[in-house]
């Protein structure tokens, strides 16, 4: 069964011969009547492609086209396609819309062309061979660029690589690129592949296809402060015109230029910092660089003096550190000392190792052949202070005392060396002592010091109080002394021998003819009788060298010879006599002497204290302790019976008192008892009167006050109602005035407001009528109805009635056109 289709201007439709399987293609507008034999290939008509200006669409399975742009068909009528191919349809070739034809399919909907940048371009590729809209043959795998304020028109034979950016090259600054394959750049320069190179021109740059672009390089900003130590890869000719062997350094500085961007050819090595000299200070430069040779001076030294800056160069170090000139006052020096034979600047010529000096008051600047071994100042030495010195020429050494001196070239300080139990006594005394200087030690008053000379092989004696100033080969002789109770050798460590009058203290053991041992405690006072004027008596204080022990030793014999000679009960009746007669010895007179001289060094004893005598047998001893405590307790018994006696008296006379104040107490206890009983009872009865009273009075006004607040809170109740129904009357009055007031209000405005509505369309339809005529509204009554009959009778057609089934319709009259006009 056959069936039309409309199709519409700029519509098409593809229709399939089920008998030839053949697919034509029908363009609008028509109205197609499709057969039974055919298929529509899609369910409703399709609208053409339509491009507008700067859009292109992509065609899958193009039809093939001849010279003319006709498409070809072959033998059946049917037209041929490009099958798997793609076609770029342009506004420029198809200004009018297109129909698809069968077979071919539209990938999306149209595009819109990209404008290329100014500083923009494409990578393109050739994907097979070609001629372009140049005439340029490109081969497979061609590349090029389309630069920018261009429309990129897509081929189906190019590939689009990428989008790339210009690079702004800025003042200072340069882009660095590389060769991917061999090339002619920009500038016509052959590049061959990898090899790199710098775009310092300013402006921006596009790079090629066959560039790749590394990075945007910074320049290293030179000032006085910072230079650039570079370093050539290979040798080459740098940008400032200088030829760079391969390996070698050199440096830039801001005189060579304000910035510098590395060259392909060039290493960074550092970046070294200013060094500044002022105008007192001075430095030493090892293997200088000269601007001359281009070279280095390897193995030698120069100065550079202040003030001044500068940088190091290739390969040069600085000796050590910037150092300050030597300011020398009248009272320093320098020794110093030629490294190397030269002449200075006096005219004096020095021989290597030679020493000298260099005196103040002057700015010493050393050359490059001296070097200094010590400063040295003039020392300021009191009376009382001094230093030792060596010559190291000859070797001497001697103290200088008292006086200003300043080491010479060929002297050195030293520090003696002291024995370690000297210097320990002596640090003990001064934590502060410096052997370096000279070693003084204060004698204390009325004591003898030995000094002895090691390298003289002599000893000099000084009476305190005195100051002992030590040579540089002398010593203080120490004293090994004993001490302790009973005496001990070397307990006492002494730098010096006190003369006196001193004591000294022992515990002397004793034993009497019949075996009764004791202990005794003994004192003796002493000192030295020497004539100070005398070194022989000097000498002879230091004859016995632990006197003490000497002494404590002679005085035990004599005292024990004499106790053995004595019995218990003898020694115990006099001891004290005998004791000393044995020390001291008795006159022709039988009486006992002053003192007791030691012949070998002076030592006199002029008293003696026996402290106490203790006997060391234990049962001597008890016996002794139970007579005296027997003694004790007689004595004790008899103040306990005593003080017994007197305590009972002065108990039965405080027992008695106590009595008499207890009665007493209890009498007036029990008046005041009564007392308090009549005042309790007099404080109830008035305070249960007073009670009752105040509880009657609190009732009786309670009850009034409850009365009047009841009229008072009725009579609030009254006001209250009142004024809240003459508000209420109040509001009610007010709500109602306002509303009707605002009603009212509304009411004029709706009808002022149709009124000037009515104004308004009276206005309208009179200014309307008057406009078109009266003809003109007669023409538009009658034009439906005319139109209709002149309609009917261009078809032919009487009698018909036309309507759409809901507009009323007039028949009264239907019958006078239908059977034909009366003919008058």
């Amino acid at each position: 069964m056959a069936s039309t289709i409309r199709i519409l201007p700029y519509n098409y439709i593809h229709i399939k011969n089920l008998d030839t399987n053949m697919t034509r293609i029908e363009v609008g507008p028509q109205i197609l009547v499709k057969r039974e034999n055919e298929e529509l290939m899609t369910s409703a008509p399709k609208p053409m492609i339509c491009l507008t200006p700067l859009t292109y669409i992509v065609i899958n399975n193009p039809v093939c086209r001849d010279e003319d742009g006709n498409p070809i068909r072959n033998s059946f009528g049917e037209v041929e396609v490009r099958h798997v191919e793609s076609e770029y349809r342009f506004y420029e070739q198809y200004t009018t819309p297109f129909p698809l034809y069968p077979k071919e399919s539209a990938e999306g909907e149209p595009r819109l062309l990209e404008m290329i940048g100014e500083n923009q371009h494409y990578h393109l590729s050739a994907l097979r061979q070609f001629t372009d809209a140049t005439g340029t043959e490109r081969l497979v795998g061609d590349k090029w660029t389309q630069n920018g304020l261009s429309i990129y028109y897509p081929n189906i034979n190019v590939e689009f690589v990428g989008s790339f950016e210009a690079k702004l090259v800025t003042v200072g600054k340069a882009l660095k690129v590389r060769a991917k394959q061999a090339l002619t750049d920009a500038k016509g320069v052959a590049r061959v592949a990898s090899e790199e190179w710098l775009v310092r021109e300013r402006g921006s740059y596009l790079p090629g296809p066959y560039e790749e672009v590394i990075g945007m390089l910074d320049p290293y900003v030179l000032t006085d402060e910072k230079a650039l130590m570079l370093k050539a890869k290979r040798s080459f000719t740098d940008i400032y015109g200088i030829q760079r062997g391969a390996g070698t350094q050199w440096l830039l500085t801001r005189s060579n230029a304000s910035t510098h961007i590395l060259d392909i050819n060039e290493e960074f090595v550092s970046q070294p910092k200013v060094c500044v000299l002022k105008t007192m200070q001075y430095c030493y430069i090892k293997n200088p660089f000269s601007e001359e040779s281009g070279s280095n001076t390897f193995g030698t030294r120069i100065v550079r003096r202040g003030p001044c800056s500068f940088f190091l160069n290739t390969n040069e170090e600085m000796d050590g550190k910037i150092r300050d000139m030597h300011i020398l006052s009248k009272k320093q020096a320098l020794v110093v000392q030629a490294q190397q034979s030269f002449t200075d600047s006096d005219g004096v010529k020095r021989q290597a190792g030679e020493e000298w000096m260099e005196c103040g008051p002057q700015g010493y600047l050393p050359p490059v052949e001296v070097s200094i071994i010590r400063e040295t100042d003039e020392l300021c030495l009191d009376k009382n202070e001094g230093i030792y010195v060596r010559d190291m020429t000859t070797g001497q050494k001697r103290a200088v005392i008292g006086q200003n001196y300043m080491l010479k070239s060929d002297e050195v300080r030293f520090s003696i060396d002291l024995p370690a139990m000297t210097l320990g006594l002596m640090k003990k005394e001064d934590p502060l002592l410096d052997q370096s200087r000279l070693v003084s030690y204060a004698a204390p008053f009325n004591s003898c010091v030995q000094v002895f000379d090691y390298q003289k092989k002599l000893a000099r004696y000084v009476w305190g109080p005195e100051l002992v100033q030590l040579g540089p080969d002398e010593s203080i002789t120490v004293h090994i002394l004993s001490g302790g109770k009973p005496k001990m050798p070397g307990v006492i460590k002494s730098l010096y021998v006190s003369l006196g009058p001193d004591f000294t203290s022992d515990i002397l053991e004793v034993e009497t003819s019949d075996h009764c041992r004791m202990n005794i405690f003994l004192s003796y006072n002493w000192f030295f009788n020497v004539d100070k004027s005398s070194q022989e008596a000097a000498r002879r204080i230091f004859t016995i060298r632990d006197f003490i022990g000497d002494l404590c030793t002679v005085m035990a014999a004599k005292i024990r010879s004499a106790v053995a000679a004595k019995s218990f009960d003898d020694f115990h009746k006099s001891s004290a006599k005998l004791i000393r007669s044995a020390i001291f010895g008795v006159n022709e007179n039988g009486k006992i002497k002053d003192q007791y001289v030691m012949d070998s060094n002076g030592m006199t004893i002029t008293n003696l204290d026996i402290k106490r005598i203790e006997p060391i047998d234990q049962k001597t001893s008890d016996a002794l302790k139970q007579t005296v405590s027997l003694a004790i307790e007689c004595v004790t018994q008899q103040v306990e019976d005593q003080a017994m006696r007197t305590a009972n008296e002065n108990k039965q006379e405080a027992e008695g008192k106590l009595e008499r104040l207890k009665i007493i107490h209890k009498t007036t206890a029990e008046k005041a008892n009564i007392e308090l009983l009549k005042l309790e009872a007099e404080s109830r009865s008035i305070q249960e009167s007073g009670e009752a009273n105040a509880q009657a009075e609190a009732k009786s006004k309670a009850a009034i006050i409850n009365a009047s607040a009841k009229v008072e809170l009725g009579r609030l109740s009254v006001e209250a109602e009142e004024k809240m129904a003459l508000a209420n009357h109040k509001r009610q009055t007010d709500t109602n005035a306002v509303s009707l007031s605002h009603q009212k209000f509304m009411s004029e405005l709706r009808i002022t407001k149709q009124t000037e509505m009515t104004d308004i369309e009276t206005s309208k339809f009179e200014a309307i009528m008057e406009t078109l005529g009266q003809d003109t509204l007669m023409a538009i009554a009658n034009s439906g109805m005319q139109s209709q009959v002149d309609m009917l009778e261009g078809l032919g057609l009487k009698g018909y009635l036309l309507t759409d089934g809901q507009t009323p319709i007039n028949l009264f009259n239907a019958a006078e056109g239908m059977v034909g006009r009366s003919k008058k």
